[in-house]
């Protein structure tokens, strides 16, 4: 669980952007909050594509 750690951490800490050639952002703090429960309690999840620049 580590790594759900650190996604958390970097999204407490600002440090993830959206890209300019990416749509804008559309979730709610509800569903931000569930995928990181469902991501927590290992449920099957769709992709994730976390790009480092």
């Amino acid at each position: 669980m580590a790594r759900v750690k650190e996604i958390i951490r970097n999204i407490q800490l600002k440090t993830y952007n959206i890209p300019e050639f990416q749509r804008s952002f559309v979730w709610t703090p509800q569903q931000v909050r569930d995928l990181v429960e469902s991501l927590w309690k290992q449920y099957p999840v769709g992709v994730i594509i976390e790009w480092r620049g």
